[in-house]
């Protein structure tokens, strides 16, 4: 067997939430390559143009494209994109969850609960939302993988940050209970904890927390730089793919050592 074959996914189907930019259209992407057909999720506030970028590299892979409007924070909606999946690709065995929103970066005692509410709603409630219907398709499939993106702030709590560092501990949590629950039916669930990461998402982060500051956490990054949204695709295909079928229950940091940087 060639070295690279355990990478590959012909003939499976993916649904990737967040795929139109960033991370998730990324994982589409490096999916795709690997010879999967992808249907992905995006709000229904978000551009359209950046969800036809996401079909159009998907496509030429020489893969199927089927991208859906679902807003996570909505279960109903949620279950409507597994279901418009489904129809288009059949069976679907591997499940991305990349979406999320911006964290509100101020001290917990300025912190108002709207600001609480409205993060979670989408980043944990969300999640659930998405496992909670992953878990019924990969097992209909007859097993199969999840991945789900969080972020190394579930470890290091970094000040003004504690919508983001709560609910992605919540969100590594129910994945590991996930792996622990679905793992008599062939179905594996990890983690991908990641660092600062060139995407919308973490500029508007940096810029937030300040120049000074950005800058002094980039510096402080082992491998002397932030990752890209590739950095993080190519350990989800790994996870996704017949070179992890005993991983499961596990966070893998994404993040240049940046947990180990300080």
């Amino acid at each position: 067997m060639k070295n690279d074959e355990g990478f590959r996914l012909i003939g499976n189907s993916a649904v990737v939430f967040g795929g139109s930019r960033g991370v998730g259209r990324a994982v589409c992407i490096r999916l795709a390559n690997a010879g999967a057909n992808v249907a992905f999720a995006f709000h229904p506030a978000e551009c359209e143009q950046e969800a036809a970028e996401t079909s159009a590299g998907i496509l030429a892979e020489g893969r199927r494209a089927v991208p859906v409007k679902c807003d996570i924070g909505n279960a109903e909606a949620v279950k409507e994109a597994f279901k418009i999946a489904s129809e288009a690709l059949g069976p679907i065995c591997m499940v991305v969850n990349t979406a999320g929103s911006i964290a509100p970066i101020k001290p917990v005692a300025d912190l108002t609960s709207k600001e609480w509410t409205d993060y979670i709603t989408v980043d944990l409630n969300g999640a659930f939302n998405i496992v909670h219907h992953a878990v019924n398709h990969l097992r209909l499939a007859g097993g199969g993988a999840i991945v789900a993106l969080s972020s190394i702030a579930s470890r290091t709590v970094p000040f003004g940050n504690s919508t983001g560092a709560a609910a992605k501990a919540g969100v590594e949590a129910l994945i590991r209970v996930v792996a622990r629950e679905e793992g008599r039916h062939a179905i594996r669930a990890n983690v991908i904890g990641i660092g600062v990461t060139d995407t919308d998402m973490a500029r508007a982060t940096l810029s937030a927390w300040g120049e000074a500051t950005a800058n002094k956490m980039i510096g402080a990054i082992p491998l002397g730089r932030i990752g890209t949204p590739d950095d993080v695709a190519k350990m989800a295909q790994f996870l996704l793919s017949h070179n992890a079928t005993y991983i499961t229950g596990k966070v893998f940091q994404v993040d240049g050592g940046q947990f180990i940087g300080g």
